[in-house]
């Protein structure tokens, strides 16, 4: 699997210094095209998908050189071509379907855990409030995704507003969901963790956050790590403060609003 992301990696690169040779119209086309088939190439092999996208690309940069654009070159329904690609593209493997998923259930369950760390006196875990999280998640990214797709090739104004306000209306379920989830599930399937366990827990997810992190290399994950960081941090004083470690009113409410209030002005 590992060398099927490095050898994606690849060919994104590649094809992402091909596009900037097509002209505005053809690059256009493809870029439609290629996000299309993005969307739609969740569940296929990423690898061969994309290797498929750089010799349509450079194909395209050939006739493109004989005065021929995209529309002569690959034909009026891109879609239908993608969709075409698409089925003929071999499926993606189980582990990278499974870890597809487990990213989005992994993201949403360490955002809980972190809020859970966060919450005074013993921390307490609801296991069915964490299920129907994952599985809330799961429902709102295909969603997200699908419509996305959806919309790739619709021009009219009113596909593009349907598309945005479907998106808006999948998010608000997904946090109603989640938060409706933690209230009328909170007391239900609980499992209590006590100090000096519930520190080891907290610093287990956070190398594995940091660690993550630093594989993933991309800027665009830091905002988010931050904010993680900064309610691990008040997790980590909430833990000491319920083992009677730490005390004060300072430690019980003031540290936790000092340090939204920094983590605020430092992302600013």
């Amino acid at each position: 699997m590992k060398k099927n992301r490095k050898l994606a990696a690849i060919y994104r690169e590649k094809l992402n210094q091909l596009e900037d040779q097509l002209t505005p119209t053809n690059k256009n086309y493809f870029d439609d095209l290629r996000m299309y088939m993005s969307f739609g190439g969740l569940l296929v092999d990423e690898g061969e998908l994309n290797a498929q996208l750089y010799q349509m690309a450079t194909d395209l940069i050939a006739a493109q050189a004989d005065g021929i654009t995209a529309v002569d070159f690959f034909g009026n329904d891109p879609k239908g071509l993608a969709d075409s690609l698409l089925a003929n593209t071999t499926k993606a493997d189980i582990k990278t379907k499974l870890s597809l998923v487990g990213s989005v259930v992994g993201v949403l369950w360490l955002i809980n855990l972190i809020s859970d760390f966060s919450s005074s006196g013993v921390m307490k875990i609801s296991l069915p409030q964490y299920l129907l999280s994952g599985l809330l998640g799961v429902l709102g990214v295909a969603g997200v995704f699908g419509l996305l797709k959806w919309g790739i090739f619709k021009r009219q104004k009113k596909d593009n507003k349907l598309v945005f306000f479907g998106i808006f209306l999948i998010l608000l379920l997904v946090v109603g969901g989640q938060l409706a989830a933690g209230m009328l599930l909170v007391d239900d399937g609980l499992i209590e963790i006590f100090y000096p366990i519930d520190l080891v827990l907290l610093s287990i997810l956070l190398i594995a956050l940091t660690v993550w992190l630093i594989k993933a290399g991309d800027p665009a994950f830091y905002p988010m790590t931050m904010v993680l960081y900064v309610f691990a941090l008040i997790g980590v004083v909430r833990r000491l403060n319920a083992a009677q470690l730490l005390t004060g009113m300072f430690w019980e409410k003031w540290f936790s609003v000092i340090a939204l209030v920094l983590a605020g002005v430092a992302y600013i």
